[in-house]
């Protein structure tokens, strides 16, 4: 059986030397969500992967997602973080390229979505500061 998401998450928490409630509570997640969710094999939603991958920008969406490829990605000399090569010239074979584009616009749809929610909200608060100019 294929490793969920929830199971990888919490390797990369191993990895970092992190407890799950601190973490939760870094990324605000709620407390216990995780370890419930590891509980029950759960999935994670498109929120809780959004604050994770959000929390650690080397970290591999594509890994977390499909469990193929590096944990980490490795900085580049521009200072953003690209897929890391571990294993030469064939690591892009390896790692399949549809395999990390597609993480990649899974991040930017998840991305979307947020600021989407981030402008309505904005549109909302921008019509009660309105309506409470208006007030005598």
């Amino acid at each position: 059986m294929e490793q969920k998401a929830i199971h990888r998450l919490f390797e990369y928490l191993e990895r970092r030397k992190t407890r799950h409630t601190r973490f939760e509570k870094e990324v605000g997640i709620s407390n216990g969500y995780l370890n419930t969710t590891r509980q029950r094999n759960g999935d994670l939603g498109e929120t809780i992967l959004r604050k994770v991958l959000q929390s650690d920008e080397r970290l591999s969406a594509a890994w977390l997602l499909t469990g193929k490829g590096s944990m980490f990605l490795a900085q580049s000399e521009a200072g953003g973080y690209a897929a890391k090569d571990e294993s030469g010239p064939s690591a892009t074979d390896s790692l399949g390229l549809e395999t990390i584009v597609d993480g990649l616009r899974f991040t930017i749809r998840a991305q979307e979505k947020a600021i989407a929610a981030q402008e309505k909200a904005i549109a909302a608060l921008e019509a009660q500061i309105d309506l409470m100019n208006r007030q005598p």
